[in-house]
């Protein structure tokens, strides 16, 4: 029996170090299986924020150009309002000096005021070209 106890020392110590082993193995493969999801989750996450990132700059892009639109009517709407009571202006002081004119007998005021109008029509034309030129430029 004493004979014996070496050879089982022996086999039990190459069950243990086979045992190790296995633990070993399972381990280096259970790693690495956890760094694949690792790097699986990891790249996910990373397309899911730039997914995200684009997104927000589209959004912001959205609102900017539409803000933009908004300035460019407004100011679209003061320019065409500006013209419109200049013409008006110009109009009115025209119908004066004709009928001051009328009255007076003094063409020469007519004259001016013909001239006034006309150079006003001509700011407005030149006014509404330059807003549709800003408006095709945008």
């Amino acid at each position: 029996r004493e004979a014996a106890k070496p050879a089982r020392d022996d086999q039990a110590t190459r069950e243990a170090i086979a045992a190790l082993e296995r633990t070993k193995r399972d381990a280096g493969v259970a790693l690495e299986r956890a760094k694949r999801d690792a790097a699986t989750e990891l790249a996910r996450a990373k397309r899911e924020a730039a997914t995200q990132r684009d997104a927000a700059i589209a959004s912001v892009k959205r609102e900017a150009a539409a803000a933009l639109e908004t300035v460019r009517r407004e100011a679209a709407a003061e320019l065409e309002e500006a013209v419109a009571r200049r013409d008006r202006e110009a109009a009115a002081a025209l119908e004066a000096a004709r009928t001051e004119a009328a009255s007076s007998g003094v063409a020469n005021e007519l004259a001016e005021a013909k001239d006034a109008l006309a150079e006003a029509r001509r700011d407005l034309n030149a006014a509404r070209a330059a807003g549709a030129a800003d408006r095709d430029v945008a």
